[in-house]
């Protein structure tokens, strides 16, 4: 026999006790970011950076600033806020795996210095070529995740999810902690409304 949550999440409906949701401080922590200080490019003459961009520290930042408050200054990704904004540096031609693009200039704090700026872009793949996706999301949705920049940033993000969804795409949805079980089975990506009302 099923316990009750997930007997109930599998027939899709709500399990009927509430975790309460934790106090309204904030508990989210970051890495601290130690500067990298200027090199002497005579004696350090390699560098090396990630191709894997990441772009979220941008929307974590916004939210901050939405929200009325400070970002903490370790949220402040620098990299990956250039990261997020579409640059029109065209891409890869022909067969070539990736092409590099570089602009070099005067610092506008101290113009005996030069700043480099260095672009990577591999092909463009239209979503059409693309393989079809099976995409699982194992989601909390105990009293903890109540908070606006938890269960409801994922409800957003999963809205615009479906917009990019092909009818060849799969998403389903296990949850655990408040409820446990499938709530929404493997499902077309063209099946919009049923997504958004798991």
């Amino acid at each position: 026999m099923l316990p009750y949550a997930v007997e109930r999440a599998a027939r899709g409906l709500a399990a009927t006790s509430v975790v309460g949701a934790y106090p309204g401080h904030n508990t989210e922590s970051y890495a601290r970011i130690e500067e990298n200080g200027f090199r002497r490019v005579r004696e350090s003459p390699l560098s090396t950076f990630s191709i894997d961009v990441d772009r979220a520290s941008y929307a974590n930042v916004r939210r901050f600033i939405q929200a009325g408050e400070r970002p903490p200054a370790d949220a402040v990704r620098i990299e990956e806020m250039i990261n997020y904004f579409p640059y029109e540096w065209g891409g890869a031609a022909g067969d070539q795996p990736f092409e590099v693009l570089t602009e070099v200039w005067d610092a506008p704090w101290k113009p005996e210095h030069r700043l480099v700026r260095i672009g990577l872009r591999a092909p463009s793949v239209d979503t059409e070529d693309l393989p079809p996706s099976n995409l699982v999301f194992l989601m909390d949705v105990s009293g903890s995740m109540s908070s606006p920049d938890k269960l409801p940033l994922l409800k957003k993000a999963f809205a615009l999810l479906t917009e990019q969804l092909r009818p060849q795409d799969r998403v389903a949805i296990v949850v655990y902690a408040g409820a446990a079980g499938l709530v929404l089975p493997p499902t077309p990506g063209d099946r919009r409304a049923r997504i958004l009302s798991a």
